[in-house]
């Protein structure tokens, strides 16, 4: 079976690196979930699926890693394998619910706008005015519950939250991003993009007017804040048909992803695919990723893309 264990890793949010002293390659590394860990001791090998951790030692195959990384059974685990396999799975005996977008608020309960200083903290940290960024982007802050330790991210379309992704500020996560678990029937994070400009202000102009604006493509929410209106992200390195064709509707698109070179690559073939439809152009850096530009170096790249 052929698990594409990075779209499978970039669903669930969970950060990876093909690079560095713990890295071979032909291999991924994450933080292991098995110790510890404080960095990207284990190995995935693409190929195989075969795991390994430089720290504990402890070894695997795929189903292993994903049964832990879920906490799910054999048969769970499977699923979930198959899923990201490109394997057929026998249709179900019942009639598929049409995909749906939410009709009542999903922000759970315990989510609030009272943000705790260690939150804040977490957002300085990262070179980001909290106080700014709550406000703008509509931030809940979890302080317990299942999303604990988490900040709170909507995504909306249309002005209207349909999703939303939570991201772990103690540093201690096994997954620092984590999904909404919304029923199976609403669309999916990778049928979305993160764009909060246009999702501000597609109620206040003509729809044709923003779509004639460009757009930078990034990997996640955070580069999305550092380059403000105007970027809009994937959440991760692996696309859908349904963000190409989102991505497609604007007249002029920038693709700018990480430094490293499978993240260059997929930025290749994200333009390839938007190429088909609109004008697309793939930007690079020379290291790091979107969130890590200085101030001046994002002043100088708005004014270049006419942002």
């Amino acid at each position: 079976m052929n698990f594409d264990i990075l779209s499978y890793f970039d669903e669930r949010g969970i950060l990876y690196s093909y690079q560095g002293k713990n890295v071979s390659k032909g291999w991924v590394g994450i933080q292991c979930c098995f110790c510890p860990d404080s960095s990207n001791h284990l190995g995935i090998n693409l190929r195989s699926g075969a795991f390994s951790c430089l720290r504990c030692g402890e070894t695997g195959s795929s189903v292993k890693l994903v049964m832990e990384l879920e906490m799910a059974s054999y048969g769970e685990a499977m699923d979930i394998i198959k899923r990201h396999s490109g394997e057929e799975i026998p249709e179900p005996k019942y009639k598929p619910v049409k995909k749906l977008y939410p009709t009542e608020n999903i922000i759970p309960k315990e989510a609030t706008k009272d943000f705790p200083e260690k939150y804040k903290n977490y957002l300085r940290e990262r070179r980001y005015d909290p106080e700014y960024l709550i406000e703008k982007y509509d931030l809940y802050a979890c302080t317990d519950g299942k999303y604990a330790n988490r900040i709170l991210i909507p995504i909306k379309e249309n002005n209207r939250t349909v999703n939303f992704l939570c991201r772990d500020v103690s540093k201690k996560a096994r997954l620092p991003y984590i999904n909404a678990k919304l029923p199976v029937e609403y669309h999916s994070i990778k049928s979305l993009l993160y764009f909060p400009k246009l999702d501000r202000e597609i109620l206040k102009v003509s729809s044709h007017s923003l779509y004639n604006q460009p757009i930078v493509i990034v990997e996640g929410v955070f580069d999305v804040w550092r380059i403000g209106d105007g970027a809009a992200a994937i959440f991760g390195l692996k696309f859908s048909k349904e963000q190409v064709y989102k991505i497609s509707r604007f007249k002029r698109v920038f693709i700018l992803f990480d430094s490293e070179d499978f993240a260059k690559e997929q930025a290749h073939k994200l333009a390839y695919e938007v190429n088909a439809f609109t004008k697309a152009e793939v930007l690079e850096l020379g290291a790091g990723d979107p969130d890590d530009l200085s101030f001046s170096d994002v002043i100088h790249l708005r004014k270049e893309l006419g942002l």
